[in-house]
């Protein structure tokens, strides 16, 4: 007997046949007893990422790699307000967060006011390695302060942390 495909559709995803609708706990299928089935995603699983960074020629850099680590792109922004205003309508796993930005609002204000409303990972990645911002960005609870140019092991350990983190406190909140 060949059962028909399946398709993955979130962190703890409901096996689905494209040409039914999804199993539910009351259904099975055509007498093969199959309920819903929940699968656990690997740390591997695929994470949503935010790129908070004015130079575009950095942003396609950073989105190339985040690629490469297997992750989603979400949306790559350059202003202040449009990573508070994005933030808060994707929903990201992280943040990846320029400093120096295009409008009055830079990148560590930015985490202060999306800090109001989400606990959102965040990896800072600046071409200043001042004191000054780096004082003020640990006052984000940041992941990472990696200074540019940043390598892709500098990116996927930073990435590594960041999820481990959130994994051990979803874990706990359970």
């Amino acid at each position: 007997m060949q059962f028909p495909p399946v398709i993955f559709s979130d962190l703890y995803r409901t096996v689905y046949n494209p040409l039914l609708k999804p199993y539910s706990y009351s259904n099975t299928y055509r007498g093969v007893g199959c309920q819903r089935i929940f699968v656990v995603m690997s740390e591997n699983s695929s994470k949503g990422i935010l790129i908070v960074e004015d130079d575009m020629i950095i942003a396609m850099v950073l989105e190339r790699m985040v690629k490469k680590l297997d992750h989603n792109v979400l949306d790559k922004v350059i202003t202040g307000a449009k990573a508070i205003e994005k933030t808060l309508e994707l929903d990201p796993d992280l943040i990846l967060m320029d400093i120096q930005l295009k409008d009055d609002i830079d990148g560590i204000e930015a985490m202060q006011e999306i800090r109001d409303s989400s606990d959102v990972p965040v990896i800072y990645i600046t071409g200043n390695s001042d004191q000054y911002n780096l004082n003020r960005a640990r006052e984000t609870n940041f992941i990472e302060y990696l200074v540019k140019p940043i390598r892709m092991d500098d990116l996927k350990r930073s990435f590594a942390k960041a999820f481990s983190k959130t994994e051990h406190a979803s874990n706990q909140d359970s």
